[in-house]
C-alpha cells in the first residue's frame, strides 16, 4: 500500500519540476590595473572555476518557460502471511516486481501562473500469489497487471506579485504536517499516487505574524475517470467512497524553535463500494514541534472528532461519533560524527466500543498510508479496511544513524495494543486479549548521486494475544508472524 516514505517522494518531485535551473557563472574576472606589477605566476591566487554543468539541466529546461523532468521507481517485495497471519490458506505469501514510470511538465508563461501536470504508470510482475493467473489460463502466478495510467497531478497556480497569496486548483497531492491525517487521497492503488481529485488550496502568508494559513476544498471521487480519464481500461477504484472535504490548517512560527499547526477538517463520505463509508465527521486538532536545545525535540499532535458515519462491514445500523486520536515523540540527537538519534514514540486512536452506540472509532481521513509500517497496514484488511489503521496504542523506540555520507540507517521497535476488543469472538479476533503483537523494522537508504538513490527495508510482525485461536473457524491458527522485504531503485532526471 501507501508507502510513507514513499509518498512524501511525490510532493518533493513536483517542487523539483517547478524550480529554475541555476545557470554556471563565468569564472571571476581579474583586471590589471594600469601601473601595477602582476603577481609572480606562482604567488598568483587560483581563478575561481565553476562546478560542471549537469548537461541534463539545460535538457529540462530548453525555453524560460519550460520546465519537465521524469522518474522510474522499481520495487520487489515480499511479504509472507501479509492479511491472515496464518500459513495455510492459499495466497499467504505475495511476490511482486512494482515498476512505476512518471513524467511530468511545467509551464509558466507568466511569473504569476503556471501549468503543472504528471503523467504516472505503475505496471506489476507476479510470481505470487497464484490467484494472478496468465492470460493463457496457467495458475503459475506468474503475469503482468498492466494497471491504469494516470494524469495524477494536473493543475494550475497563480502567485500575484506583491500579494502574499498562492491559489492552486485542479489534481493536486496535498501533504499537511507529518499526514497524519492528510496525506493520501487513493489510498487503493497502493503507492502509484497520493493526489486529491479536484481540489482549490489558498495559501495567505501573513508575514507580521509569522502565520501562514491554508484553506482547501477537495472533492474525490470513487471512480478515477470521473472527470479524468485514465489512459488504461481498468479503472480501478482510488477510494471506498466519494468524499467532499474542507480543511483550514494554520502553521505559526513566531515562538522561537517552534512550530504551531491547529486545524479544522470537515470530511463528507457517499458510499460506492460495498465497504464505503457513508456520513459526515468533523475533526478539531493541533500539531505542536519544539526544539528544546541541540540535542532535545519533541512534537505532538491531537483531535477529536464527532459527527455520524456508518458502514455496512463495520458499522451497519450507524451512529453518532466521538473519537480521538493523538500522536507524540521525544527525540534526543546526539550530534556525533554519525548523526546518532534515539526516539521514543506513543500513537493513541480510538476503537469502537461494541457496546456503545455511538461510533468511538477514530478516523484517518485522508491519511490511509504507511506511516510506520508497510506491513502492519494489511492485517487491518480483514478488521477495518486496508491501510485504514485505528483502534490503537502504540509504543515505539527507535534510533537512526549517518553510517556514511549519503547513507541513513533506522531501526524501530513496535509494540501494539488495541484500544477496544471490537470484534471480541468473532472468528480471528480473541475474546478478551488487547495486545497486537511486536513489530521490527529496519531501513537501509543510499544516495549514490542527485539521480540513483536505492534502498533496502525488512518488517516483521510477531501476533499477541488479540488474534487468539478460535477453535472450529478457518482461522484458528492466526498466530504465525508475518514479514515484509523490499529492495528499491530509484532514478531521476
Amino acid at each position: 500500500m501507501k508507502r510513507f516514505r514513499r509518498t512524501t517522494v511525490s510532493a518533493a518531485l513536483a517542487m523539483a519540476a517547478a524550480a529554475a535551473v541555476t545557470r554556471a557563472q563565468p569564472a571571476e574576472e581579474r583586471p590589471f590595473y594600469l601601473g601595477a606589477a602582476p603577481q609572480p605566476a606562482a604567488q598568483a591566487a587560483p581563478a575561481k572555476t565553476p562546478p560542471p554543468a549537469d548537461p541534463l539541466d539545460q535538457i529540462k529546461k530548453p525555453v524560460d518557460w519550460l520546465t519537465w523532468g521524469a522518474d522510474a521507481r522499481f520495487r520487489q517485495e515480499y511479504l509472507h502471511n501479509p492479511f491472515l497471519l496464518d500459513t495455510d490458506p492459499p495466497g499467504h505469501t505475495w511476490n511482486d516486481l512494482r515498476n512505476r514510470f512518471r513524467v511530468w511538465a511545467n509551464v509558466a508563461p507568466a511569473k504569476e501562473l503556471d501549468f503543472y501536470t504528471r503523467l504516472t504508470w505503475e505496471p506489476r510482475y507476479w510470481w505470487a500469489p497464484n490467484s494472478k493467473q496468465n492470460d493463457n489460463g496457467d495458475s503459475d502466478g506468474q503475469q503482468w497487471t498492466w494497471n491504469d495510467g494516470d494524469f495524477d497531478n494536473l493543475y494550475f497556480r497563480i502567485k500575484p506579485q506583491d500579494v502574499p497569496m498562492t491559489f492552486t486548483v485542479g489534481r493536486q497531492d496535498i501533504i499537511l504536517g507529518d499526514g497524519w491525517l492528510v496525506l493520501d487521497g487513493t489510498p487503493l492503488d497502493g503507492s502509484e499516487t497520493i493526489y486529491m481529485d479536484l481540489a482549490a488550496r489558498l495559501t495567505i502568508d501573513f508575514k507580521e505574524i509569522k502565520t501562514t494559513g491554508d484553506f482547501i476544498v477537495l472533492q474525490n471521487w470513487s471512480d478515477p475517470d470521473e472527470w479524468l480519464p485514465s489512459i488504461q481500461s481498468e479503472s480501478r477504484h482510488r477510494t471506498e467512497q466519494d468524499e467532499l472535504g474542507v480543511i483550514l490548517w494554520f502553521t505559526n512560527k513566531s515562538l522561537d524553535r517552534t512550530e504551531i499547526n491547529p486545524y479544522f477538517m470537515y470530511k463528507h463520505n457517499d458510499a460506492v463500494l460495498a465497504n464505503g463509508d457513508d456520513g459526515d465527521i468533523y475533526t478539531v486538532g493541533a500539531r505542536i514541534k519544539h526544539e528544546f536545545d541541540k540535542n532535545w525535540s519533541a512534537q505532538g499532535e491531537g483531535a477529536y472528532q464527532w459527527g455520524n458515519r456508518s458502514n455496512a462491514a463495520m458499522f451497519p445500523e450507524g451512529g453518532d461519533v466521538s473519537a480521538g486520536g493523538f500522536i507524540g515523540q521525544i527525540a534526543y540527537s546526539f550530534n556525533d560524527e554519525l548523526k546518532n538519534r534515539l526516539k521514543v514514540v506513543y500513537e493513541f486512536l480510538s476503537g469502537d466500543d461494541p457496546d456503545s452506540r455511538q461510533v468511538e472509532q477514530f478516523d484517518r481521513l485522508w491519511a490511509r498510508w504507511p506511516m510506520w509500517s508497510e506491513l502492519y497496514i494489511y492485517t487491518y484488511a480483514v478488521e477495518t479496511r486496508i491501510a485504514e489503521v485505528t483502534n490503537l496504542h502504540r509504543v515505539a523506540f527507535g534510533w537512526d544513524c549517518v553510517p556514511m555520507r549519503d547513507m541513513t540507517f533506522a531501526l524501530d521497535y513496535h509494540l501494539l495494543f488495541a484500544a477496544e476488543n471490537t470484534r471480541a469472538g468473532t472468528p480471528g479476533f480473541s475474546s478478551g486479549g488487547d495486545f497486537r503483537g511486536q513489530l521490527l523494522t529496519a531501513v537501509l537508504k543510499y544516495k549514490f548521486n542527485k539521480h540513483v538513490a536505492a534502498h533496502l527495508w525488512c518488517e516483521a510482525f510477531f501476533p499477541g494475544d488479540y488474534y487468539d485461536d478460535i477453535s472450529g473457524t478457518p482461522l484458528e491458527s492466526r498466530d504465525d508472524p508475518e514479514l515484509f522485504l523490499r529492495w528499491e531503485l530509484y532514478f531521476t532526471l
